[in-house]
């Protein structure tokens, strides 16, 4: 279908064109009362070198370089930890994030908690920061290391209030509004090509049924029904096989048809106007098709 049928077909359809309109408008109403926006509530973490590295007037932020390999370890540890397994389990609509930050050099690790709540976020996000620090420490102290030796953390910022996101909300609304706008293009387009059809299709059996002769032309003829027949509207009924000689009656009324019946032609005369007559009304008949007075 072209561009310019469709339209057209719009216009004419108006009425469905709205209210499928309306219908999309409505889900798409409906979708964004069910998809929540999300709240990420993120917490900076940075590890920090032993003391015993820097001296006791040393400073600590002057070697941070060769801790992301710790990192590494301590995050692999927490993820793999029962008690988070179990905080991720009881929370299956949240989404955690738990890695180095990607935007600077430095050991820091990011903790970053998505849910459908704000309270849902921080509540996760503080469990995964208490989890950080005896995770860290227990991990060292598997290896025996001395207290002055191990490595530290502390917390680096932490957001005082989640951000919301509504991406996934938009993204389900605009998918429901434009899937609903398609089908009603297209089923309006469908709808008004069946009708189109249906409607050109009564026209040509409109105009293709023959109409029927309405009175007989010739009520002296003396043969009997079974003798006669009809030309209507140009379509030649077939007359029953009579012994008696032909001979024609005819009305003239238009001059630029012929009408052939039985070998005769006969010019001038109209189709629906023409009947077997009885031999005695022969002469009389093609006067009256000559035109010349009886």
């Amino acid at each position: 279908m072209k561009l310019a049928d469709l339209l057209s077909a719009l216009r004419r359809r108006w009425p469905i064109v709205a209210a499928g309109l309306l219908l999309t408008v409505g889900l798409g109403l409906l979708t964004s009362q069910f998809i929540r926006p999300t709240y990420t509530a993120t917490t900076s973490m940075l590890l920090l070198p032993p003391k015993s590295t820097v001296g006791a007037r040393g400073n600590l932020y002057l070697n941070l370089l060769g801790l992301n390999p710790a990192m590494d370890v301590l995050r692999a540890r927490i993820l793999a930890d029962d008690r988070t397994r179990s905080l991720v389990d009881s929370h299956p609509n949240a989404s955690i994030t738990l890695g180095p930050d990607t935007t600077t050099a430095g050991p820091i690790l990011l903790i970053g908690v998505s849910a459908e709540s704000e309270e849902e976020s921080i509540s996760i996000r503080d469990q995964l920061v208490a989890e950080v620090p005896p995770s860290l420490s227990g991990m060292q102290k598997e290896l025996s290391i001395p207290g002055q030796s191990q490595i530290t953390v502390t917390t680096l910022a932490v957001d005082p209030k989640p951000e919301v996101s509504h991406k996934d909300q938009l993204r389900a609304v605009i998918a429901v509004v434009g899937s609903g706008a398609a089908a009603t293009l297209v089923l309006t387009g469908l709808l008004d090509g069946a009708l189109q059809r249906r409607a050109e299709g009564r026209r040509a059996a409109g105009s293709s049924t023959p109409r029927r002769a309405g009175r007989r032309l010739d009520p002296d003829a003396s043969s009997p029904p079974d003798e006669q027949w009809r030309v209507s509207d140009g379509r030649q009924e077939p007359a029953q096989p009579t012994s008696a000689p032909v001979r024609v009656v005819a009305h003239r009324e238009s001059p630029n048809r012929v009408v052939k019946t039985s070998g005769t032609r006969v010019a001038g005369t109209r189709a629906s106007d023409v009947e077997v007559a009885a031999p005695a009304a022969t002469a009389r008949a093609r006067r009256h098709v000559n035109g010349s007075p009886s």
